[in-house]
């Protein structure tokens, strides 16, 4: 039995990078550039404890035992739970703060870096999300059976799990 659902509905992925734009720069906005060096230092722990929820919804997602036929549809997100789920998805503020992390600096204009990195995550969220649709209505048409769903989610699995390297190598 899982708490946490491996991905959000399909319908609300839209919402999902309009809302970590909305994050991002209202997380600059507040800080205004001028963090101590014990918050600054904040986001190695943060970086790390979103690389373990991560590394435990991949194996959530790797070992998840639901069938094709005999599931009971679950009822999707409403817009406004989906906006609000933002705000604490463990997922959009680790990428929010390792790209601020990545990319801005303290002796630089903290406005203009927020507003080009939020531009980048409203300009790229547009095609990843018609791509993430498009894969996922193309692979319910694939994956007829659940032997080729269980291959499948220890596949997402697996991949979740090695794209947190990255974090622990860096």
């Amino acid at each position: 039995m899982s708490f946490f659902k491996p991905t959000p509905p399909r319908s609300h992925i839209a919402t999902a990078g309009r809302q970590q734009t909305k994050n991002a720069v209202a997380m600059v906005r507040t800080s205004n550039g001028i963090l101590p060096p014990t918050v600054v230092k904040a986001d190695t722990a943060i970086k790390m404890s979103g690389a373990l929820f991560l590394l435990y919804l991949s194996w959530q997602i790797a070992t998840t035992k639901r069938t094709i036929d005999g599931e009971e549809a679950s009822q999707p997100l409403t817009f406004i739970q989906a906006v609000l789920f933002q705000w604490v998805n463990p997922k959009a503020w680790v990428v929010i703060i390792s790209a601020f992390s990545a990319f801005t600096t303290t002796s630089g204009n903290m406005t203009l870096e927020a507003l080009t990195i939020a531009s980048i995550f409203f300009l790229a969220r547009l095609p990843a999300n018609t791509l993430w649709l498009l894969s996922g209505a193309g692979l319910k048409k694939i994956i007829k059976n659940e032997r080729q769903q269980r291959r499948f989610n220890m596949a997402m699995g697996i991949s979740l799990a090695l794209s947190m390297l990255i974090i622990f190598f860096e």
